[in-house]
């Protein structure tokens, strides 16, 4: 057999148009550079804002936290990240922890763990 007497196997296939291979996400609006939302990165910002070195006017080395303390949309964005099943089930575990040995040391544990992740966050968004 020749070369000749070969079909090609897209001789008959009609192809794409160039309409059909645009993709609808495309269309949708601007591309996005990576998935996070909005408080996806504010909540980066908070993130990294413990680790920038802020120096006030006596040189005194603190962070950047306080800049978003009273900010509303890091409020927010705080309140939206909020992981209340990982704090229900660390809770549990510590309760779990209280009811096997009762002693003053897992009470205390228990108390602070509550105070820190439960009853502080919610005072600072107030």
């Amino acid at each position: 057999m020749e070369c000749k007497e070969l079909i090609h196997p897209f001789q008959n296939d009609p192809g794409v148009s160039q309409h059909q291979r645009v993709m609808d996400d495309l269309l949708s609006g601007s591309a996005k550079i990576d998935g996070r939302t909005l408080a996806d990165l504010l909540d980066y910002f908070v993130q990294l804002s413990r680790h920038i070195n802020y120096f006030d006017a006596n040189l005194k080395v603190t962070d950047w936290q306080p800049f978003f303390k009273n900010s509303l949309p890091f409020t927010i964005t705080a309140i939206l990240k909020y992981d209340k099943n990982k704090v229900g089930d660390k809770l549990e575990f510590y309760n779990t922890l209280f009811d096997k040995r009762p002693d003053k040391s897992s009470l205390q544990l228990l108390i602070r763990y509550i105070y820190y992740t439960v009853i502080k966050p919610i005072n600072t968004w107030s």
